[in-house]
Parts: structure tokens; C-alpha cells; sequence
């Protein structure tokens, strides 16, 4: 008696969709039970915090520092602020600690925590409003670690709201308050100028300090305003650093100026990068071609080489990197000699930073401030592709400002209705950005 067996040719399409209709219900109650398991260790971890236990709270509000949404916690957050108890991180004590986690006495070594500062970390992360109060109390009477995280914490639930306290922490006597408001600084003036485009309100307080009477003060503000690469800082970094007293603002000036200057010139290596990025792609090319012909003559086996290919692939990756830097670079300084808008406009658009302040492009058209730029650029700035509309109104807002005065008087009365209509829109725009 013989058996058929039905060949896996023709195995039928209702089979097959049953088969896949099984793999995608797995995969869904897969999901969905990871993410009830994920609820419940959320739910567990919120009520360790209620816990009579010292370090089953804190090892609770450090787990949550990791977790979205759960704002369920900030209760029992905002009464651990309150726990002040000097710690020691094992890790801290002994490189040989039995687990980085757990904490010793204070006796073992130097106090770098305490729940409160573990509360307000997880509080800064959650962006809960409610912490705001308790966090900026802990800031005005905690030790100089808990300050510091809840000066952190604050800037990143309250964003811009928070700038009035970042300046007073700027003329903090703690170095590490000091530097605590400096990085909280640009990361508020980052994400408003990512998010909130038009509005230069964080911008010009930050350009106000360069005249603060304190040296420290501007020297911070330089700083923030360098990384940032901040081209309407340029004018106020010039006369900064050709101040003929020597003041520590004088030298911060001047290394913010020459990293502006730098960031807008064309790399020096650039040649190198491209000559690189050519020979790691032909490398990576030739050596999975020669991989693939193995493979084929069945001279080598497909998964010994796995990890050579990976390398290869790798290699291919920064290789084709390297040759759009060069690519990207190139095309840059040759619109930058021609002053040409439309192409530094396209050279803007392609590049993927996700702060516009890091397109050297975007920088460049900041630089030529002319009705070029806002005919250009002006209907990306109303459009709905989000990244053009982001850095085409980081541009604009800059244009106006550099153009202030009569210049933008007579800009606004252009003889070209789009260059006019774009720049009402601009201003009005502008001024409700201003008062979110």
C-alpha cells in the first residue's frame, strides 16, 4: 500500500493563510501579554513606593526612572523628596560590590545620593507638572547632588519656564550647579528651537547674559551659545572677545566664536573623508562579491562567514558615509562661494540633523539674510513636511531678526507679494510663538 505525499509546491493558499493568520495571533498575544506583564511590574514598582523600607523605595523610584507613563507614581514620588537620607552606591564603595544597585552606610565612603535624589530623577523623567513645586523646594534646601537633579528635573518638566531659574543657578557658588544649568540650558534652548522654531525668546535671554556684569555668567552663556552654533550670537561674541579687559567671558567668547567659525568653513579634511569613504565601499563590495562566488561554488559555507560579511558590511556602511560627507560638504562650500539660495536651500533640506543649528546649510542662509531666502523658503515654512517646515522657520525667524529695524521695514514692503506676504505671516507668527 503506498502513501502520496503532497509536495510543499502545492501546499494550498488556505493553508498557508492559516499559517500566517496563526504566526500574527501569536505575535499579537505575544505583545499584549508583554505588555500586561509590563503594566504589572509598573503597578508593583508604585506600590514598593509606599514601602516602610528605605531601600526597597529607592530601588523602586531608580527602576522607575526607565518607565513611560507612569504618572500613577508621582504621588509616592513627591513624598520621597522629603527623604533626605545620605547614600552610598555600592558600586561607589568597592570596585567588587556584589551588586551596583544596592547601597551601603554612609561610614563606607562619600554620600553621592539620597531617595530624594533618586525621586526627583524619575520625577524629571515622568514630566509630571504636579513635582514642579516640591522639586524647586528641594532645590533651594537640598545638598548639592539633590540640587543638582532637581534643577535637572525641573528643566525638563517646565522646558523655557524653567529659564529664570537656570540663570540664578548659572551665579550658583557650586561648580556643579553652575555646570548643571549650563547643560540644562542648551537642552532647553534644543528643544525649543526643534519643536518651537519661530519663537526666539529662549534665544534672546540667552544672548542677554553675554552682557551680564558677572564673567562667569557670560562666559556660561558663550558656551551654550557656541555648542548651539547660534549665528545670530556671532555680532555679540565678536565684541565679546575684543573686549581689552581680560575677563574669563573674553576667553569663552572667543573659543565660542572660533567653534561658529569652524562649524561654518569647509571641513579641512574632507578630501581625506571622501578618499576613505571610496576605498572602505570598493573594500566592502569587492569582499562580499568574493563571499557571494564561495558561497555559489559551494567552496565555503554560507554561515562560517557571517561574521566576516557583517564586517564587510560595516565597513560598506561608513564607507558610503563618508562619500556623502564629502558629497554633502563639497556641494555646501560651492553654493556658499555662489551665493546660491536655491541650492543651499536643497543642502538644507537633505541634511538629517535633527537640530537645525547642525545644518551648515541652514546656517550659511542665515548668514545672507536676503528676500531670496524667505522667497525660497517661504511656502516650506507653511507646508506640511515637517522637516523642511522646521528648518526652513529656524532659518526665517533669524532672517527677521538679523534684518530688524529699517531693513525689515523695507522687506516687509517688497515689491514681491510673496516676499511680502510671506514676511506678515512670519511676524505674526512669530509673535504668537512668543506668547504659547
Amino acid at each position: 500500500m503506498s502513501t502520496t505525499r503532497t509536495p510543499a509546491s502545492r501546499i494550498s493558499v488556505s493553508t498557508l493563510a492559516a499559517i500566517l493568520a496563526m504566526c500574527l495571533a501569536c505575535a499579537i498575544a505575544t505583545g499584549v501579554c508583554a505588555e500586561e506583564t509590563k503594566g504589572e511590574a509598573k503597578e508593583v514598582l508604585i506600590q514598593k513606593l509606599n514601602s516602610p523600607h528605605r531601600k526597597v523605595r529607592v530601588l523602586a523610584a531608580w527602576e522607575l526612572q526607565d518607565m513611560a507613563d507612569v504618572r500613577t507614581a508621582v504621588p509616592g514620588l513627591i513624598r520621597m523628596l522629603d527623604d533626605r537620607t545620605p547614600l552610598v552606591w555600592a558600586s561607589e564603595i568597592s570596585s567588587h560590590g556584589k551588586n551596583a544597585n544596592e547601597f551601603g552606610s554612609t561610614s563606607s565612603g562619600e554620600p553621592s545620593s539620597s531617595p530624594a535624589m533618586e525621586a526627583a530623577v524619575a520625577l524629571g523623567h515622568i514630566g509630571d507638572h504636579r513635582a514642579t513645586k516640591p522639586l524647586t523646594e528641594l532645590f533651594r534646601n537640598g545638598v548639592s547632588y539633590e540640587r543638582t537633579a532637581a534643577l535637572h528635573a525641573l528643566a525638563m518638566i517646565e522646558g523655557y519656564n524653567s529659564f529664570n531659574l537656570l540663570i540664578e543657578a548659572l551665579k550658583d557658588k557650586s561648580d556643579d550647579i553652575a555646570s548643571e544649568a549650563r547643560d540644562s540650558m542648551h537642552d532647553v534652548m534644543f528643544e525649543s528651537a526643534t519643536k518651537h522654531p519661530l519663537d526666539l525668546t529662549a534665544t534672546r535671554r540667552a544672548l542677554s547674559l553675554l552682557e551680564d556684569r558677572r564673567a562667569d555668567v557670560r562666559a556660561s552663556a558663550a558656551e551654550v551659545l557656541g555648542n548651539l552654533h547660534e549665528p545670530l550670537a556671532v555680532p555679540s561674541l565678536s565684541e565679546l572677545a575684543h573686549k581689552s579687559n581680560h575677563f574669563d567671558g573674553v576667553d569663552a567668547g572667543t573659543m565660542a566664536l572660533d567653534r561658529i567659525q569652524d562649524f561654518l568653513h569647509d571641513p579641512p579634511l574632507r578630501w581625506v573623508s571622501g578618499i576613505l569613504g571610496i576605498v572602505g565601499l570598493l573594500l566592502a563590495i569587492f569582499g562580499i562579491g568574493v563571499f557571494i562566488y564561495r558561497v555559489v561554488r559551494r567552496t565555503d559555507k554560507f554561515y562560517d562567514n557571517i561574521p566576516v560579511c557583517v564586517v564587510l558590511a560595516m565597513i560598506g556602511f561608513f564607507g558610503y558615509a563618508g562619500i556623502r560627507d564629502f558629497n554633502y560638504s563639497r556641494s555646501v562650500q560651492e553654493a556658499f562661494r555662489k551665493r546660491d539660495v536655491v541650492a543651499l536651500v536643497k543642502n538644507a533640506y537633505s541634511c538629517n540633523e535633527s537640530y537645525p543649528g547642525d545644518n551648515r546649510a541652514a546656517f550659511i542662509l542665515v548668514e545672507i539674510s536676503n528676500e531670496k531666502v524667505i522667497k525660497v523658503m517661504g511656502n516650506d515654512a507653511r507646508g506640511t513636511d515637517r522637516h523642511k517646515r522646521t528648518v526652513a522657520q529656524w532659518v526665517l525667524a533669524r532672517v527677521i531678526a538679523e534684518n530688524e529695524g529699517s531693513k525689515l521695514e523695507h522687506m516687509a514692503n517688497s515689491r514681491d507679494p510673496e516676499v511680502k506676504n510671506t514676511i506678515a505671516w512670519l511676524l505674526k507668527e512669530m509673535d504668537n510663538s512668543r506668547r504659547r
